[in-house]
């Protein structure tokens, strides 16, 4: 059984401030209460399982804003605030944070389009994002800790002749460390092309 309330606004502006075209904003703040939730936790040998909380409490805020700059650029950010918390009677850890969930993730983003139109060349994009998310336990006793990580991805796409889409894409720009949910690390600073036929 599960018990949940939520509560949000929303805000559109459309004004013109030297560069700046509009602005777009919504925040919601929500709560839940769970009877029978199933988590994760991580087991030896290197093992993601769920396992059952017999109660849980949710309360949270979500953010979305943009803004569009000129003609051709927008930016947004997005971001998510949790305390998760095992409300169980008879819990038998001092820690009561629900593993395996961040308590902040944060995705600011900005993407720019470039009308480049010619006999050959079409349209050009260029996308810049960034995704941040906190530490989070990964045991219900909260003994051991993914650490917080990030990566910013740009990205590149530009058509040809109508017909051909190509694109380039480079993930983790900046080489930041980052885990799975196991904990083993995940690739670094990575390259990556692609073209698109459209008939």
């Amino acid at each position: 059984a599960a018990w949940s309330a939520e509560a949000g606004a929303r805000i559109d502006v459309s004004f013109r401030s030297g560069g700046l075209r509009g602005i777009t904003g919504a925040l919601f703040v929500f709560g839940r209460a769970v009877d029978d939730l199933v988590a994760y936790r991580r087991v030896g040998m290197g093992y993601v399982v769920p396992f059952n909380v017999k109660g849980a409490r949710l309360l949270g805020a979500e953010l979305l804003a943009a803004a569009r700059l000129g003609e051709h650029i927008t930016a947004e950010v997005s971001a998510t605030l949790l305390d998760p918390r095992d409300t169980s009677e008879g819990r038998t850890t001092t820690n009561d944070v629900l593993p395996y969930r961040s308590r902040l993730l944060l995705a600011p983003s900005a993407r720019a389009r470039l009308p480049l139109r010619s006999s050959w060349l079409g349209d050009a994009e260029l996308f810049a994002s960034y995704v941040y998310q906190s530490s989070r336990y990964v045991d219900p006793a909260g003994l051991a800790v993914l650490p917080e990580q990030g990566s910013l991805d740009l990205e590149a796409r530009a058509t040809f002749h109508r017909h051909l889409l190509l694109r380039a894409r480079l993930a983790n720009t900046l080489d930041q460390p980052r885990t799975d949910l196991v904990g083993f690390p995940l690739p670094g600073r990575s390259f990556f092309v692609s073209m698109e036929s459209r008939l």
